[in-house]
């Protein structure tokens, strides 16, 4: 949880809910799916700006919504250990 407190301290911002951490509650690296199709037309608009071929999207989404599984089974055992 340093990583929250140094956020809150030097990097606040209204839409982090570091709470939810604290208590357990899930990180969302992935947005909602509503959001999905209008940050892939940007992603895909972006194109240009890449030295190299970027990954394709819907494999980096993918990598993300793996990764916040594996972070929320921490953050649940982390919580769970601490009752």
């Amino acid at each position: 949880m340093r990583v929250v407190e140094h956020k809150e301290l030097f990097f606040r911002s209204a839409w982090a809910k570091y709470d939810d951490l604290r208590e357990g509650k899930a990180l969302h690296l992935v947005s909602k799916k509503e959001q999905i199709n209008s940050l892939e037309v940007d992603y895909r608009q972006m194109q240009p700006m890449f030295f190299k071929q970027p990954p394709e999207f819907k494999r980096m989404i993918e990598g993300l919504k793996v990764l916040e599984g594996k972070i929320n089974k921490l953050l649940a055992k982390h919580n769970l250990s601490k009752s």
